[in-house]
């Protein structure tokens, strides 16, 4: 090793240059190395000063992908530096040349975060180097013995009791808004809290038992009649609930108002509120996009072909590997607010800083696609103390341009980059080239299990961070699997209402998570079938216009009787000389005989009455009907 001192009193510096190697970078050295290059890579630098005339060591610099020049203060011939404390010496960063143009700002070359000041905006001139780095070792995750909170929770024996825990904050402002609803609209409602249980467990109800149309499930024929919901709540009132059900107050909709989602706000918000409150959560979070299919007119509606479900409404959820939800958003468009602290992010940074912030600081790792990952995300995470990986996009902004070809690499072969800011970047290729990045991996390999298109099994190399990324990724998945199993998919031609019933289905897949954690695995049916049952189950039996399933069987039709004529007692004693019998083809029951409790269809009507009565040789109803007050005998 050739030593080069430059014994400059104002630049005390002594670098240690390899001789015979070729760098792969050139760096500049302004104002000091004017028109010159290294031409080899600084593989350590060694960083001297002189303290009373003698060639001091002040600290070795391992990671050098930049040359450090110390400038020392002015006017002191014992060199000796003027700050109270020595050790602070003011330096000077020379950086290699990229294709980006850099910005004046210091990156730790140590494996350091990118500053939070940073703007997101701003192109950073960022060192990206191959070299072997082991993962760290992950800190200590601080997290309580049970996923769930078991205070809330305490006292729960049933699914229905857990359900009930997520949707009580909610239903008070449910039957309020409903009942005012129809109080606008000139109707009576009258919902109560029960009625309200009821509606929501015959919905639940119908999620697994499909029938094309509501009334079918009042039909009395064999093959379409549900008795259980029959039982819990006529048909009229089922349908007069459902058209007056709603959430917020229409009558307080701001003049200026960009919430596209006013109607259903109260809901979305103390959902939000309740779902972490309730459950913990795994380490491993993931942050994906889910449907609710809808096909209607609405601004928010959504479309995407390349999606199993093509128009409807996305919500960017964060769940963890069980498929609990956690938090999540409903996309309204481009030009939506979300908190202003992240408006300088692109959409899929907002995205994830947004749902993600609840979790910051808590050691967690999350785990996103490549619409949603970029390396000023993932530098932002780690400034976070939040751990982060997910595949890329190749023309993300500062991606290392010096990565191997696609034609150089075979399967199973990758090649890899490490960051100054703690960024590493792998290209893998399996059936294809892809791209992926994490903010705490190193480039340590594994293999996963392929199967070839014979039905042979081969294994194939692979970073490390790909058989994490397929381990934990899913959450988001799993939950959209649970939800679509026997969820409530009624069409209507109210936009929100769509949203109204997939938000209810979270809260079950949430519930189910829960009650699985509390009892054990359960079949996903049997917990839905539970809740709707139990739910249907908590009908006032008191109520005139709902059934218990408890209630007593009714008479038989002999043996009812009907305490009041079907006409006016001023009509049908009234009016004498107008009342005459007619005869028709069609029977009916007479109006007479229903009274006294006996069963009799003629064919006689009176004219003036529209109703029929007996009137033949036996029976001569027909004047009784017209002569005696039945009321008072």
């Amino acid at each position: 090793m050739n030593a080069k001192r430059i014994s400059d009193l104002e630049e005390w510096l002594a670098i240690d240059i390899p001789d015979g190697e070729d760098s792969e970078d050139e760096y500049n050295v302004d104002d000091i190395l004017t028109n010159e290059e290294a031409q080899n890579e600084v593989e350590k630098l060694d960083k001297y000063f002189l303290r009373n005339e003698q060639l001091s060591e002040v600290t070795e610099l391992v990671n050098n992908d930049d040359f450090i020049i110390f400038d020392f203060p002015e006017g002191n011939n014992q060199n000796q530096c003027t700050s109270s404390d020595s050790s602070i010496i003011d330096t000077r960063t020379l950086r290699s040349q990229t294709s980006q143009t850099p910005i004046d700002v210091n990156v730790p070359v140590d494996g350091g975060v990118i500053p939070e000041n940073i703007e997101p905006n701003i192109e950073i001139n960022r060192q990206w180097k191959k070299k072997n780095e082991i993962t760290a070792d992950l800190p200590q995750y601080d997290v309580q013995q049970l996923l769930y909170n078991e205070n809330m929770f305490a006292g729960c024996k049933t699914a229905t009791d857990v359900f009930l825990k997520f949707i009580r904050p909610i239903v008070d402002n449910i039957i309020f808004q409903s009942n005012l609803y129809a109080t606008q609209n000139n109707k009576n409602l009258k919902l109560t809290e029960k009625e309200l249980y009821a509606f929501l467990g015959i919905n639940f109800c119908m999620g697994y038992n499909k029938l094309p149309s509501y009334k079918l499930y009042w039909n009395t024929s064999e093959d379409l009649h549900v008795r259980s919901i029959s039982k819990a709540m006529s048909r009229d009132r089922f349908l007069e609930i459902l058209s007056n059900i709603h959430v917020n107050d229409n009558a307080n909709l701001p003049n200026n108002n960009k919430d596209k989602l006013y109607k259903l706000r109260p809901m979305i918000d103390t959902l939000n509120k309740i779902f972490p409150e309730a459950y913990y959560g795994t380490r491993e979070l993931s942050v994906d996009e889910s449907m609710i299919k809808f096909k209607g007119r609405s601004t928010i509606k959504q479309y995407n072909p390349m999606k199993p479900i093509k128009h409807g409404y996305k919500l960017w959820c964060i769940a963890d590997l069980n498929g609990y939800i956690l938090k999540y958003s409903v996309y309204q468009g481009k030009n939506e607010t979300l908190e202003q602290e992240f408006d300088k992010y692109n959409l899929g940074e907002r995205v994830v800083l947004m749902l993600t912030k609840p979790f910051w600081k808590q050691q967690r790792i999350i785990m996103f696609d490549n619409y949603f990952t970029s390396i000023t995300l993932l530098e932002r995470l780690k400034n976070e103390q939040t751990l982060a990986c997910g595949t890329i996009r190749n023309n993300r902004k500062g991606m290392p341009q010096n990565l191997k070809k696609d034609s150089d690499i075979k399967r199973g072969d990758f090649d890899h980059r490490f960051s100054t800011s703690g960024i590493v970047i792998f290209k893998w290729k399996d059936n294809k080239v892809v791209y992926l990045a994490s903010n705490y991996h190193g480039n340590e390999t594994t293999t996963v299990q392929r199967t070839s298109k014979d039905g042979s099994k081969s294994n194939v190399t692979c970073p490390t961070l790909v058989k994490d990324y397929n381990a934990f990724m899913g959450g988001v998945d799993h939950a959209d699997r649970l939800r679509a199993l026997y969820c409530v998919d009624r069409k209507s031609k109210k936009w929100w209402l769509r949203i109204f019933w997939g938000l209810l289905d979270i809260v079950f897949v949430n519930a189910h998570v829960v009650y699985c954690q509390i009892f054990g695995q359960t079949d996903v049916l049997e917990v839905r079938r539970s809740i709707a049952l139990g739910l249907m189950a908590e009908c006032d039996p008191t109520s005139k216009r709902s059934i218990c399933i408890k209630r007593t069987p009714p008479t038989a039709p002999n043996n009812r009787r009907k305490k009041a004529m079907s006409i006016v007692k001023d009509v049908r004693l009234g009016n004498r000389g107008i009342h005459w019998p007619a005869f028709g083809s069609k029977r009916g029951r007479c109006e007479l005989c229903i009274i006294r409790g006996v069963e009799s269809r003629p064919k006689s009507t009176c004219n003036h009455c529209r109703v029929f009565l007996c009137c033949n040789e036996k029976k001569n109803c027909f004047v009784d009907y017209h002569q005696i007050d039945i009321n008072n005998k």
